[in-house]
């Protein structure tokens, strides 16, 4: 790998789910996965969980020793918060930042994804979005955003993304924004961290104020216009990406593949662009790498890709110069690993 081997350390915000999946095969009918069900699993969910798994996984491929802090609402202080513990089992408890520690009206929702061919289907848990968070977090994140290489934010808590995002720029620490609202009551308070954020990452069917409908284009010239963002990707699936990188306009068009298993591959893809961000690549390339290592986790059911993807990166070809200057190759002894990453595969439903 190119350049030093030096200790990278991430910082996410957003949200932490504990999520029932049913992928149903064919394109089958979301009222009908039970009946067309092919396989069904159960595992911590939510942007910023899993953007700190993919996190790991990836630094771990590249042999690269990191740590993310996560910035999430957990609701330490409810005894009768089961999925909470549940996905503190999986994430563990280290560098682990609880906005909501102290209030006893948070719990972790679940939630159910039905996954087919053309998509999927969220039937979210008992969303608290507007639960009030503890003050004491502002000083946390604060220290936390400063001791860190690079934030990757979502965008479900407006006032504490801001905070992150304005201590960064401060800082002079690069910002990722994964843009995906919709709604227009948190749209509003989201400008401010548009204008913060030095990457912006939005799906097709995400609005800025005053976007009354879903319209790819006007959402993508519009961040790269009325926000003067330097680096945009609007994405819709399987059609090409829309990118703005170096003051140029271009287009990605992912590989086709079958896809298995559609869950956090827009956070595998928010991590990896990260994690190549970090070591310097530049934005265009970073951006093919990490939408290839997203394509690679579709492929495989819930979090089964994780262990392959060591293989996957070392005999692809766009990952290549990662691995030709690595320092230490030789002497795994040089490699400081971070904490094991769990992989936690689906059970058969």
């Amino acid at each position: 790998m190119q350049g030093s081997q030096r200790h990278l350390t991430f910082f996410t915000l957003g949200t932490a789910t504990w999520d029932d999946v049913v992928c149903v095969s064919g394109s089958g009918r979301f009222e009908d996965a039970k009946l067309n069900c092919e396989f069904e699993y159960e595992q911590s969910g939510g942007s910023a969980v899993n953007t700190r798994l993919a996190l790991q996984a990836v630094a771990q491929a590249f042999e690269t020793s990191s740590n993310t802090w996560l910035c999430t609402k957990l609701g330490h202080s409810v005894p009768q918060n089961r999925f909470k513990n549940l996905v503190i089992e999986q994430i563990g408890d280290h560098h682990l930042m609880d906005a909501a520690f102290m209030r006893d009206d948070y719990a972790v929702p679940k939630n159910r994804i039905i996954i087919n061919q053309s998509g999927r289907m969220v039937l979210r848990g008992k969303q608290q979005v507007n639960t009030p968070f503890d003050e004491l977090i502002i000083r946390e994140i604060i220290e936390a955003v400063s001791q860190s290489d690079l934030l990757i934010l979502h965008s479900r808590y407006p006032q504490l993304t801001e905070i992150a995002a304005t201590t960064a720029k401060d800082k002079g620490i690069k910002v990722i924004l994964d843009y995906s609202e919709k709604d227009q009551s948190l749209v509003e308070r989201l400008e401010n961290v548009i204008h913060l954020s030095d990457y912006v990452l939005a799906p097709h069917d995400a609005r800025l104020p005053g976007m009354t409908e879903d319209n790819p284009d006007v959402l993508f010239d519009r961040l790269v216009g009325d926000y003067g963002k330097t680096f945009v990707a609007v994405s819709n699936s399987s059609e090409p990406v829309k990118i703005f990188s170096g003051g140029h306009r271009t287009t990605i068009q992912p590989d086709l593949v079958k896809a298995i298993d559609l869950n956090g591959a827009g956070d595998a893809k928010d991590a990896a662009f990260g994690f190549f961000i970090a070591k310097g690549n530049d934005p265009l390339a970073a951006y093919k790498k990490a939408t290839a290592i997203a394509t690679f986790s579709v492929q495989h059911p819930g979090r089964e890709w994780i262990p392959h993807l060591k293989d996957f990166v070392q005999t692809h070809p766009l990952f290549a110069e990662d691995f030709a200057a690595q320092p230490g190759r030789d002497n795994p002894a040089a490699f400081s690993a971070a904490a094991e990453m769990p992989v936690f595969a689906p059970q058969n439903g």
